[in-house]
């Protein structure tokens, strides 16, 4: 099919602002925030409404034409990259907030609303939507959806399956499905919205959703550690909750990457020390009995040799400046250097060693790349950042990683972990998926994707392969 041909399929119902076929348009929509994979889609489609996602998967379904959904395209596992000339089908024109029911305690949106939209909306009720990053300016709620994403505050409040009450969902036959709506409790089956969450657009388009809210957290008081290593991290985390505080988020990183932060953005360095990692704490405070506790357990682990130096923030100013230091941690990268990302979780008593044995790895791969760990530490999720050397090409350090990856996963399996955490598998982890699941539990991931898209039209190559996929001509 001609690139002429191709749009005219879509003409009649989308307005003309609403296809896009320019270079620009194409390199922009095209690919997630991944660097490995390169941008080839054909056409960028807009549409604004359920029922238009429902008449371009109907013409693409009848037509054996492939489709890429596309949201924030704030990932990092290629999920929303278009490669072998599919047609991009883009949610940013679907951002609208429907509405928030402050007695049911909900908000619908749709699937282009931004994660920052819906805790602004949710915050302006009185109310508070938890799931939090540091992308939330420009990631879509359908996006955190299909990723099931996670972020700072899962050790208190879960990651976005927790929050998810209802969907909007196209299948891959152009099939609208209303899955829940707004029902707290409803065993009446089969819970087919839950096979969405996490399904990285494999089986339907997401379209609407209504998230859960909840009260917003009270005071809250947020500590920076300096400690040596993971070992001491978890170590504060059991303490504090022994203690019978309510920890909101405990982050971990090194000073690889603090360093990094502080030299890219021309920082002061908070710390009088420069110690090996640093612990982001952030706990809840009900009352003035909770802040003194919180202070005297602070300083017992000072005494004990568990933290060599805090700062505690004494306002929420000073509280977003140094959680910046954290978060800017994945964007400074980015910036600065052609890294490759791997996302993974292990349980909490595996990642001491799980990091002491992946430096054995490191100092003996015959690239010796630095490796820059941070993460989510309260929920074992570790984001490893392998940092390309000045003196590779691109082609040659993603060709090494590629094999460096199986010796990261081998160990991963060995502690018991998960090749992703929060970032999907996409194109970057199929070829490792076995690392994470069984022969038997693929071949039935494969058997759910051709009930809900039988032509396996919808994010073709994603998560594993499963068929031969149409490929558009020139």
């Amino acid at each position: 099919m001609t690139l002429p041909e191709l749009i005219n399929l879509f003409k009649p119902f989308l307005k003309p602002n609403s296809i896009l076929s320019e270079a620009s348009d194409l390199e922009f929509f095209g690919k997630d925030s991944l660097k490995q994979f390169k941008a080839s889609p054909s056409i960028i489609l807009l549409p604004r409404s359920t029922e238009e996602v429902s008449q371009i998967i109907k013409i693409c379904n009848r037509e054996q034409i492939t489709l890429v959904p596309s949201g924030g395209r704030t990932g990092y596992s290629g999920g929303a990259t278009a490669t072998n000339g599919e047609v991009i089908i883009s949610l940013s024109k679907m951002h609208r907030i429907l509405e928030i029911n402050s007695i049911e305690r909900t908000l619908h949106c749709l699937a282009g609303a931004t994660t920052e939209s819906i805790q602004i909306n949710a915050r302006d009720a009185g109310l508070y939507y938890p799931v939090d990053f540091a992308s939330r300016g420009s990631s879509s709620i359908a996006g955190n959806v299909a990723t099931n994403a996670g972020g700072i505050r899962v050790v208190r409040y879960g990651s976005t399956k927790e929050w998810i009450l209802g969907l909007t969902v196209v299948t891959g036959t152009g099939e609208i499905l209303k899955l829940n709506g707004s029902l707290y409790k409803n065993q009446s089956g089969y819970d087919l919205r839950s096979l969405f969450i996490g399904s990285e657009g494999t089986l339907g388009i997401i379209t609407e959703v209504i998230v859960r809210l909840t009260a917003p957290p009270k005071s809250t008081c947020l500590a920076m550690c300096a400690i040596n290593n993971s070992e001491q991290s978890l170590k504060i985390m059991q303490e504090i909750r022994a203690a019978g505080l309510t920890i909101n988020l405990i982050e971990y990183f090194e000073r690889s990457a603090l360093d990094l932060v502080i030299n890219h953005a021309g920082l002061s360095d908070p710390f009088s020390i420069k110690a090996s990692a640093y612990l982001a704490l952030e706990i809840e405070i009900s009352s003035k009995e909770d802040l003194d506790l919180y202070q005297h357990k602070l300083s017992l682990l000072i005494e004990n040799g568990i933290i060599s130096e805090i700062i505690i923030a004494q306002s929420s100013q000073q509280s977003a400046q140094l959680l910046a230091l954290r978060e800017r941690i994945s964007e400074t990268i980015n910036k600065v250097h052609i890294p490759h990302k791997n996302d993974i979780a292990l349980p909490l008593s595996e990642i001491p060693s799980f990091i002491s044995e992946l430096r054995d790895i490191q100092s003996t791969w015959n690239n010796k790349f630095e490796i820059i760990i941070f993460g989510h530490i309260g929920d074992g999720n570790l984001h490893l950042n392998v940092i390309k050397p000045e003196n590779l090409s691109v082609k040659d350090f993603f060709t090494s990683c590629s094999a460096l990856d199986h010796k990261i996963f081998e160990l991963v399996q060995k502690h018991k972990g998960t090749i992703s955490a929060e970032h999907g598998i996409g194109l970057l982890k199929k070829d490792y998926l076995h690392y994470s699941r069984t022969e038997a539990e693929i071949n039935l991931m494969r058997q759910i994707k051709s009930i809900f898209d039988p032509k396996g039209i919808l994010n073709p190559g994603k998560i594993f392969d499963y068929g031969p996929v149409a490929k558009l001509s020139p």
